[in-house]
């Protein structure tokens, strides 16, 4: 899975303003308590915030959502906006394998409602589907985090012969889209970008280097994976901390996504048969 997969089957932005900042010491950096952040955007009591997960019940979500009046004021509009935002995010994109809450660390990015459409949501659920691919690959791992929707309509658009006997595209809108409905897409010269997909404390590699094929290139010996184990293997006993500066080299790169060093270059071919 790529960008473009994610660009052409979610239709959310790749690119844009990471996605991170700090996963606990929300007093530390912004000088408030994360029961006010929670009071004030999405009108959470303090008793339904976990204390030491600090997250949020989908199903009071759920129910805030469906008891929605029609006759509410802005202020009210926007606290509903982002419970359905966040509703949205761990509930179909950015899913745990427990699926039932949802971390207040989103909370802090929607403060902002004109940043909102500024960040890279794209590249963060591709992120999170790759670390949640790598921890199921564990024999003893009996579920899998990360968005389904996404993992099963890539199968259904590029493994075709997996693709259940579809006889209209309404079956499987996403899945049966063309590519040639995105050619024109905003962000389609950052297709072949090769970044790290960064997500809080997370780093995944996506190496394009591997699917040229899929770009219509000539696939040559791929270059040696990066050796990343290093964030596999870390914990959360720092997570205190914020991530833009525990990572600024990483950080670096994706803020340089769009110079000529990470953009790959695609040998092109009229046949992709081998010669």
């Amino acid at each position: 899975m790529t960008l473009e997969d994610v660009a052409m089957q979610l239709e959310l932005s790749i690119d844009g303003e990471h996605v991170t900042g700090t996963l606990r010491a929300w007093s530390k950096f912004h000088q408030r308590d994360i029961c006010q952040w929670c009071q004030e955007l999405s009108d959470v009591p303090a008793g339904h915030v976990g204390t030491t997960k600090f997250n949020i019940k989908l199903k009071w979500l759920r129910n805030r959502l469906q008891q929605m009046s029609l006759n509410l004021q802005d202020n009210a509009l926007i606290q509903y906006a982002c419970c359905y935002i966040l509703y949205l995010l761990e509930g179909m994109l950015l899913l745990d394998k427990a699926n039932n809450t949802v971390h207040v660390r989103y909370l802090l990015l929607l403060a902002d409602n004109d940043a909102i459409s500024t960040y890279s949501w794209g590249s963060v659920i591709l992120c999170w589907l790759y670390r949640a691919m790598y921890l199921a690959r564990d024999y003893s791992v009996k579920g899998m985090a990360g968005c389904h929707m996404l993992l099963v309509s890539w199968i259904y658009y590029r493994l075709p012969f997996r693709t259940p006997n579809v006889t209209t595209p309404y079956s499987f809108s996403l899945a049966t889209r063309v590519p040639t409905e995105f050619l024109g897409h905003p962000h389609g010269d950052f297709y072949t970008v090769v970044v790290p997909l960064i997500f809080f404390r997370w780093i995944e590699i996506l190496n394009v280097d591997r699917v040229l094929r899929q770009f219509g290139g000539k696939q040559g010996p791929p270059n040696p994976p990066l050796n990343i184990d290093i964030f596999h293997r870390q914990s959360a006993c720092n997570d205190d901390g914020w991530w833009p500066v525990h990572l600024s080299a990483w950080f670096e790169v994706w803020a340089n996504r769009c110079t000529e060093t990470y953009h790959l270059r695609i040998d092109r071919a009229d046949t992709l048969r081998p010669s």
